[in-house]
């Protein structure tokens, strides 16, 4: 295999690697192959937490043992973290930073060059900000590098022999809990307990979505009956377990499903996340290799198709502020061809060390630049409301209505009038709220995201 050879090649060249080592199918693979080549300049880290269950940490060890890897376990403190326990869309970044800054510590003391991660290409189809922590970190994502999807890793592991070759997906205990909901110790034990009766019932692929007092339980399609086969005793371990409601989910099981709850958002991963689908991944941003410029291997991009899409990393000399962690600084903006004529808005959202959560942007038709500008501002309010984004600070270029909403202007305009009324009330609902003005340079995300959005919506008009 062609890609095989590339991975090899990859990783005969960092020299030496710590690994971080779930025991899943793709860690698995990396550590199998690092191993081969790199013999004992490898050393595999499994991070143990309550976010991790039990008999996942034990298959980990097994796996290590059969691969031949040296092996160690660490205690990583997530929960203790405000940006991970409060559950806020960027989660996963928290989480990653965490763990792969004592990894990197790992690799320092033990004269080990590199840290790997086990990504694919197929990861690229899902939303996942820790992206963002491994480009920060300098961690490595061979598999991804080789250009690796979970088949191609799947394939791979067969024909190594390695007894994981068919294990189901494994993620995070966190992943069971909607956006916002703060997570506790006691709130993934009640998960880890619930899905371990699935794992002891035989069901192959599973997950058990928390939704406070309900357990909504997701698997694969081959698995129903045998769910429904032992309904009663899965009620009454679920119910002992605290939960007070139990539901199967009749579409199955399905990765990242609680992202599902961030409609009609682009949530731009870390550093362009996760997805092929919904949040597509920047090549540019995960391939930050000097041995191939990113000019030879990624042709000029086209214009944008969809607002996700718009790249807002050549806002030279412009970043977001910075805020505490568990706040998050909301930039709206709206535009205008006329004044009034054809209008749009946009709003991007950056959590605590300018992590990327949300944008949205999308074209009016006619109206005046001032109804645009609140448009992208109730838009953004409802957006934060839905995802419990509860303690925002809102920057707007425009000065009329950021005056307006402080207090200081009077609202004459009916039309805006209606609208303040609603931006308002949609204030009133957020645990802190402020709003502040910027010229317009300091709004460079916001406003180059409104004119996207306009160019987007009246391209799609004319192809009507």
């Amino acid at each position: 295999m062609q890609k095989y050879e590339k991975l090899k090649e990859l990783i005969k060249e960092m020299e030496s690697a710590v690994v971080a080592f779930s025991g899943g199918l793709d860690s698995s693979l990396l550590l199998k192959v690092a191993q081969d080549v790199l013999g004992d300049r490898v050393l595999a880290v499994t991070a143990l937490s309550p976010t991790y269950p039990a008999w996942e940490a034990e298959e980990a060890r097994r796996v290590a043992k059969e691969i031949g890897a040296r092996h160690r376990t660490i205690h990583s403190c997530e929960l203790d973290l405000p940006g991970f326990r409060d559950n806020p869309p960027e989660r996963c970044y928290y989480c990653k930073k965490e763990l792969f800054t004592q990894l990197r510590t790992i690799a320092d003391k033990e004269g080990l060059a590199s840290v790997l991660v086990g990504a694919t290409v197929s990861d690229l189809s899902d939303y996942r900000p820790g992206h963002k922590a491994a480009q920060e970190l300098g961690v490595r994502s061979p598999l991804l590098e080789a250009e690796m999807t979970k088949d191609d890793v799947r394939q791979l592991a067969r024909q190594l022999n390695l007894s994981v070759w068919d294990k189901p997906a494994v993620a995070c205990l966190a992943s069971r809990f909607p956006y916002g909901e703060r997570i506790t110790e006691e709130k993934l034990k009640r998960v880890s307990d619930a899905e371990l009766l699935l794992k002891q019932l035989g069901v192959r692929q599973y997950r058990v979505r928390s939704h406070q007092d309900i357990a909504r339980i997701e698997t694969d399609i081959e698995s129903f009956d045998r769910v429904v086969k032992n309904r009663e005793k899965i009620v009454e371990h679920f119910k002992a377990a605290g939960y007070q409601f139990v539901a199967m989910d009749l579409e199955g099981y399905r990765t990242g499903s609680m992202n599902a709850t961030l409609p009609e958002l682009s949530i731009p991963n870390g550093g362009q996340q996760a997805c092929s689908e919904t949040f597509p991944l920047s090549e540019e941003a995960l391939f930050q290799d000097e041995r191939f410029p990113p000019m030879e291997r990624i042709p000029p991009k086209p214009k944008a198709e969809k607002i996700e899409d718009v790249d807002l990393n050549d806002l030279s000399g412009w970043k977001p502020l910075e805020v505490p962690q568990g706040e998050y600084v909301v930039y709206v903006d709206g535009c205008s061809k006329g004044n009034p004529g054809e209008a749009a808005y946009a709003f991007v959202a950056f959590a605590h060390g300018g992590v990327e959560v949300l944008r949205g942007g999308d074209a009016l038709g006619k109206k005046t630049n001032n109804q645009a500008e609140y448009e992208g501002l109730i838009a953004s309010l409802e957006i934060c409301l839905k995802m419990g984004l509860l303690n925002i600070l809102v920057v707007s270029d425009s000065e009329l209505l950021v005056k307006q909403i402080q207090g200081l202007y009077r609202v004459k305009n009916p039309d805006l009038r209606t609208l303040w009324g609603q931006a308002k009330s949609l204030a009133h609902r957020f645990e802190k709220f402020d709003i502040r003005f910027t010229p317009r340079k300091g709004n460079a995300a916001a406003d180059k995201l409104a004119n996207e959005a306009l160019r987007i919506g009246l391209k799609s008009r004319r192809g009507r």
